[in-house]
């Protein structure tokens, strides 16, 4: 996993309160920050409740929450059961008194006003809020580091997977306006990311460059050893670039892509396949984790 900022700070307030209430969008992370807590607690009970199996759980929700007592208990998407709210409120203030203090339950939800009125009205007191923000700038996409004999640039590249928060921030309304504007390419390159990190989420992503001019946008290392090098183009006829060849050198790729807004995939010659990168190639391992934020405003 990532280290997420919050990570730390969510520790923290399950130390100070009985309720802990981490907020955020879709795909933000909230499940692999809260899972990572499991960890540091023994017989932590986490439920999903998007799942019919789970809701079902929740039928009487005072009687399988006290059955829980000492434990931390996890309950993710706490939204889709609003009434919960007020049970947790008598639940938490029973087990308090029994001598938990602190650590009771981490709920995750969305950022709503309804979310956000119903915990601050029944949890007052009880409960502090938290938000996960999207990936900041020095949480990700660190530079590729390795022995190759080469003076590797160690500054990060920073990326931003959201093109669509992009194009709103710049009032880029249209396609005419994006492709007018000078974060064109920037904007195709993070969009492209992203769609290679989402089902791609347990392989270490980072970027190469050397002192010389080798540059690889995108490096991807598996758990089973493979490294794949992308390089990103927004040429509909693209090429390889020499620098992107001797990236792949540099890191031993056993897999060299080259991603472009091209009809079908095809290979090249000299050993790069060309693939376009919507919808995500077929070819990607199996994703692990939470992949990331939504593209598309």
């Amino acid at each position: 996993m990532t280290p997420r900022i919050a990570q730390q700070s969510l520790a923290q307030l399950l130390a100070q309160f009985p309720a802990v209430v981490l907020l955020g969008p879709h795909q933000v992370g909230k499940t692999t920050v809260a899972l990572a807590e499991t960890e540091k607690h023994a017989g932590v009970l986490y439920l999903d409740l998007e799942l019919p199996s789970a809701q079902r759980q929740m039928d009487d929700p005072e009687a399988f929450l006290l059955a829980h007592r000492g434990r931390l208990v996890i309950l993710d998407e706490v939204q889709r059961l609003p009434e919960l709210f007020a049970v947790l409120r008598g639940v938490i203030d029973i087990r308090r008194r029994e001598g938990e203090a602190a650590g009771q339950f981490l709920l995750l939800g969305l950022a709503s006003g309804v979310l956000l009125q119903q915990a601050s009205e029944s949890l007052a007191g009880r409960a502090a809020q938290l938000e996960l923000a999207p990936f900041q700038a020095r949480e990700v996409l660190p530079a590729w580091h390795g022995n190759v004999g080469k003076r590797l640039v160690r500054a990060r590249k920073v990326y931003v997977r959201d093109s669509g928060i992009v194009h709103a921030l710049l009032g880029l309304a249209s396609l005419e306006a994006v492709l007018a504007h000078p974060v064109a390419g920037a904007s195709w390159e993070g969009l492209v990311i992203e769609q290679l990190l989402a089902p791609s989420a347990s392989a270490a992503a980072s970027f190469c460059r050397t002192a010389h001019g080798a540059e690889a946008d995108l490096v991807l290392r598996f758990d089973d050893g493979e490294t794949w090098v992308v390089e990103i183009k927004r040429a509909s006829a693209p090429t390889t670039s020499k620098g992107c060849h001797q990236a792949a050198t540099n890191v031993g790729a056993t897999k060299r892509l080259l991603l472009a807004p091209v009809a079908t995939s095809y290979p090249t010659r000299d050993g790069v396949e060309v693939m376009p990168p919507l919808p995500g190639p077929t070819c990607w391992p199996a994703a692990q984790g939470d992949s990331g934020t939504a593209l598309l405003a």
